[in-house]
C-alpha cells in the first residue's frame, strides 16, 4: 500500500506542474505541513504516510484518497488540470 501511494503522489503532483517545495507550502496551508524533503522521501517510499498525511495529500492534490491508495496499473486517474494545478 505505501509503495501505491509513493507512486500516485509523485505521479499526480508531476501531473500538477507542482514541485515539492509547492505542494508543501499547500499542505502547511490545510494545516498539514510537510516539509519538500518529505515529500521527496514518501515519494521514494522512504516516508511513511499516516491517515492525517493521507488526507491532507488527497486534498491538497484536489484527488480521492482512494485514488492514492490503489495500484496505479490498476486506477485511471483524470486528473484535471484546472482544479488543481498551477491556478489554485
Amino acid at each position: 500500500m505505501g509503495s501505491n501511494v509513493a507512486a500516485n503522489v509523485q505521479r499526480i503532483r508531476e501531473a500538477r506542474r507542482l514541485s515539492t517545495r509547492q505542494l508543501s507550502t499547500r499542505l502547511a496551508e490545510v494545516g498539514r505541513p510537510i516539509p519538500a524533503s518529505g515529500i521527496t522521501r514518501i515519494e521514494q517510499g522512504m516516508r511513511r504516510v499516516d491517515v492525517d498525511d493521507l488526507a491532507a495529500l488527497a486534498k491538497t492534490l484536489d484527488v480521492q484518497v482512494a485514488q492514492l491508495l490503489l495500484s496505479p496499473s490498476d486506477l485511471s486517474i483524470e486528473i484535471r488540470i484546472g482544479s488543481g494545478g498551477e491556478g489554485r
